[in-house]
């Protein structure tokens, strides 16, 4: 932890962490980093994937957009958009084979760990998100930032995301599906450019590649 904020109501945050991973013998009742937003590609692997209300999720082609994040005060809080660029099925018992096709990391901490979570036949998806220098019709994942300031930043607000019929704002986990809705790639541009035009009203830019965490030993 590199520092703790006075200030830590009204969604800022109270602590400014510097990523690290560890290897573990047991990663029992850990949660696995999904998705993965370190390096040069996001990941999407298994997170709701496997489950009722998140059938489909296994479906999803390129150019869809997901939106990450949860409720808060009764607002859609953004933490990430993703925009899928390409996919891999792959089955938890079969997980290894995925081990030279992402980065040692990501591999380490968000695949491995989670081959014991479920049913060992269940198949799941591994996206690759379309990034700023190789976009998919124009769109790129990314996450909201803010430049830091050492003297001054208190970190900042998740910013509230508002899409009539396309976000939910009393959900604090879970998934909301819009299959229903469904939009060829010029919709869904527009549908990811307002986000976009949200996330830089509210004073934040877009985080399109972070560094890989340092293992901690």
């Amino acid at each position: 932890m590199l520092k703790t904020y006075s200030i830590n109501s009204g969604g800022l945050p109270s602590y400014l962490f510097e990523p690290y991973y560890q290897l573990l013998p047991n990663y029992k009742d850990l949660h696995n980093t999904d998705p993965f937003v370190f390096g040069s590609t996001f990941y999407y692997s298994i997170c709701q994937q496997g489950t009722k209300p998140g059938q489909g999720l296994t479906e999803l082609p390129p150019g869809s957009v997901i939106l990450f994040g949860s409720s808060v005060n009764g607002a859609f809080c953004l933490d990430t958009v993703f925009v899928i660029k390409d996919s891999i099925p792959y089955k938890l018992d079969k997980v290894r084979s995925l081990k030279d096709k992402v980065p040692q990391v990501f591999y380490k901490v968000g695949l491995e760990p989670v081959c014991t979570q479920a049913k060992p036949e269940t198949v799941f998806k591994l996206y690759l998100g379309a990034t700023y220098s190789s976009p998919y019709e124009g769109m790129y994942s990314f996450a909201p930032c803010k430049t830091y300031d050492e003297y001054n930043s208190v970190g900042f607000k998740r910013p509230a995301i508002r899409l009539e019929g396309f976000t939910s704002e009393a959900k604090s986990q879970g998934v909301t599906m819009n299959k229903d809705k469904a939009l060829d790639t010029n919709g869904m541009r527009k549908l990811w450019n307002m986000v976009r035009e949200q996330v830089s009203d509210q004073g934040l830019k877009e985080g399109v590649e972070f560094c890989m965490p340092k293992r901690k030993v």
